[in-house]
């Protein structure tokens, strides 16, 4: 159904349901709602006990999470890695904008193998304020 080619009555019966209405409005003018997230990527030294972390590697893969999975309708992803591995764990931040909603359950392999991640949905209604977040120690870098 196109909103361009409804009756009148149809109109208001819709607009009667407003997320409906919404939804066709938004379809009909082409408007893509944008979802942002802050997600946190964590090592659980357990698992590498009695061997050195592979810092580099595990950035590696949290990148190509967001490159190379092109299902997440990822539009934009920024990157930045925290601590220095002896007073503060090394992290990542990855501040993401997509067209999809997101869950945490996507990134559950990283969990089993290499840690941990904190999800969070954002209020905000642009990554300027994420970035601003992820950037107190170190330059975010986009990867997306």
């Amino acid at each position: 159904m196109d909103i361009g080619t409804l009756t009148p009555k149809e109109v208001r019966e819709l607009f009667n349901n407003k997320k409906r209405f919404v939804e066709m409005w938004a379809k009909h003018h082409k408007i893509i709602k944008s979802y942002r997230y802050l997600i946190t990527f964590t090592i659980d030294p357990k698992k590498y006990e009695n061997q050195e972390i592979p810092y580099d590697g595990i950035e590696e893969y949290i990148i190509k999470q967001f490159t190379s999975r092109k299902a997440l309708k990822i539009s934009k992803a920024y990157i930045s890695k925290e601590g220095d591995g002896v007073e503060k764990h090394i992290h990542w931040h990855v501040n993401v904008e997509s067209t999809k909603s997101l869950t945490k359950d996507r990134f559950n392999y990283y969990i089993k193998k290499y840690g941990n991640i904190d999800f969070s949905p954002t209020k905000s209604q642009n990554l300027e304020s994420g970035i601003n977040y992820i950037s107190k120690d170190t330059l975010p870098r986009q990867i997306v």
